[in-house]
């Protein structure tokens, strides 16, 4: 799967205005350790003053939300999924499942550990993801390689700016990490937009009368 992520200049997301959980790692590696509902109060009282409506642990999500209409329940009780960049994002997207991709709901990364976690939470929610399967792992690489190369060629005359308007780019196996496969550090601002050809419309010709016929 290839991850397409591009950060909208004029967010449409008001965080005081939509209900948001947040996924976060758990305190304890081992995942019998009953103590997640701990940690996810510590995120909780942090958070919920910057917009963030509930936090649940990632063990929580395993024990507590494994079935499809548990799953669709929990995706229409909020606006909005976040996720702790920590967490290993296919392990998480694979949970979820089905439902999520369905209603939209996959959760965006966010960095809860930086400064500025307001900024973190806005920037997260101003981004949207464009996402395409490239394959399958049982296919030869030349055909990998190949239909990623006809995707960004077709990419780069549909999307304006092309590359220049790309921030990153990831590589997506299951059970793997995101690779990225692609990175632009250059400013925004130099992002160079085609013009559009300005459209004349064709003259109609004809004869006009402004006598209505039944005038006596």
């Amino acid at each position: 799967m290839e991850h397409w992520k591009i950060r909208l200049p004029h967010p449409f997301v008001d965080p005081s205005s939509v209900s948001i959980c947040l996924i976060v790692r758990d305190l304890s590696d081992n995942r019998r350790n009953y103590e997640y509902d701990k940690w996810s109060r510590h995120f909780k009282e942090m958070l919920q003053e910057k917009g963030v409506t509930d936090v649940i642990s990632f063990s929580h999500l395993i024990r507590e939300y494994n079935t499809y209409e548990q799953k669709k329940k929990l995706a229409k009780s909020y606006d909005k999924f976040l996720m702790d960049n920590r967490l290993n994002q296919t392990s998480v997207n694979k949970h979820l499942g089905k439902v999520f991709k369905d209603l939209k709901k996959l959760p965006i990364m966010v960095d809860i550990t930086k400064s500025g976690i307001n900024d973190q939470i806005k920037k997260s929610l101003s981004v949207c993801k464009i996402m395409c399967k490239i394959g399958l792992t049982s296919q030869r690489r030349d055909e990998l390689v190949g239909n990623f190369r006809a995707i960004m060629e077709k990419w780069q005359i549909s999307f304006p700016g092309a590359l220049s308007n790309v921030r990153t780019m990831y590589l997506v196996v299951d059970h793997l990490p995101p690779l990225p496969v692609y990175a632009s550090f250059a400013s925004a601002n130099l992002v160079q937009f085609p013009k559009r050809p300005r459209r004349i419309p064709p003259p109609v010709v004809g004869e006009l009368s402004t006598v209505v016929s039944d005038v006596q």
